[in-house]
């Protein structure tokens, strides 16, 4: 009985103090949740865009085309996104696709200029004909970079930067290895989208 009473009080004791004090309990928890609800729709840009990599490795040149780009800014300093890639080198035969998903991280979002700390982790196929033979293999990749971006519009961005690719998994390929599949690159990326969604609030 004891602990029923006091039960009683916690309970009904709270919701007269609302009483009193003429706030309704339904508009409250209404009013929360519409405005938790405008937050959350007003929260997120997103963005797409191509970007070309120059990758000088050892032994070997490689040119990396990348599309199909997309990307969701979670606040305008952080950035997940998912990209596909082709990769094109001077060693006749190699074919090369990779796709995966990285973060990005965005210093002075607001600014004309900005400082992007980019990573990247794909998984990708390696097909290669040599001396007519075929021959395929998985690759792992990881790809950390370095950038410097220009802001040209609201809603359209160039970075350029360095990176450096690290390659995992090689196996069963002729020539080709994970050291000289890895190595240095420089890259150029223009992305077009909503970066503020202070933005995209005006624009809706």
């Amino acid at each position: 009985m004891k602990y029923s009473c006091m039960l009683f009080v916690l309970i009904f004791f709270p919701l007269s103090v609302f009483a009193q004090n003429g706030v309704d309990i339904e508009q409250f928890d209404l009013k929360n949740q519409n405005s938790s609800i405008s937050s959350s729709e007003h929260n997120i840009g997103g963005f797409m865009g191509i970007n070309f990599k120059a990758n000088f490795s050892e032994n070997f040149h490689f040119i990396l085309i990348g599309g199909g780009s997309f990307g969701i800014m979670v606040k305008p300093s952080i950035s997940i996104f998912t990209s596909v890639n082709y990769l094109m080198s001077d060693i006749g035969g190699l074919e090369v696709w990779f796709a995966g998903i990285g973060a990005e991280y965005i210093s002075f979002p607001y600014s004309w200029i900005q400082l992007y700390l980019y990573g990247k982790v794909s998984y990708g196929v390696m097909d290669f004909l040599y001396k007519g033979s075929s021959y395929q293999s998985g690759v792992f990749v990881f790809e950390p970079e370095a950038l410097f971006g220009i802001r040209i519009t609201k809603f359209g961005r160039i970075k350029l930067g360095i990176g450096y690719r690290v390659a995992a998994g090689i196996s069963g390929l002729p020539v080709l290895t994970n050291r000289n599949c890895s190595g240095w690159y420089g890259v150029v990326r223009v992305n077009v989208g909503v970066f503020d969604p202070k933005q995209r609030q005006k624009v809706l």
